[in-house]
C-alpha cells in the first residue's frame, strides 16, 4: 500500500531517508501503523483531505500572525509617540527652568 511522508524520518528497516511528502510504500502492515501511530506518514487516499486541512491551518495561522503583528506595531507606535511626548515636555520645562 502506499502512504504520504508527513514528518520526515529515517527507516530502520532499510536505513532509506523519506522526507515530508515523499511516498512510502510498503506491504508491511505492521510497519505502517507503526508509523502512521508515530505521526510520519498517512495512507495515500487520505493524504490529499488532510493537505486541505493543513492548508487551512496554515492560512488561519497567518492570518493571526499577521493581526497579532499589527497589534503590535500599533502598540510600539503608541509608546513611541508617548515617549516623544515626555521627553519634549522634559526639554521644555529645562528651557523653561534655564531663563
Amino acid at each position: 500500500m502506499k502512504y504520504r511522508v508527513i514528518k520526515s524520518f529515517l527507516d530502520k528497516n532499510t536505513r532509506k531517508p523519506y522526507n515530508a511528502d515523499y511516498i512510502y510504500e510498503t506491504d508491511d502492515e505492521a510497519r505502517a501503523k507503526e508509523l502512521i501511530a508515530g505521526g510520519y506518514i498517512i495512507p495515500l487516499e487520505n493524504a490529499k483531505k488532510t493537505a486541505n486541512e493543513a492548508t487551512n491551518k496554515t492560512t488561519n495561522e497567518n492570518a493571526a500572525d499577521t493581526n497579532a503583528s499589527e497589534s503590535d506595531t500599533e502598540n510600539n507606535a503608541a509608546e513611541s509617540a508617548a515617549t516623544e511626548t515626555a521627553a519634549e515636555s522634559d526639554e521644555a520645562k529645562k528651557k523653561t527652568a534655564k531663563k
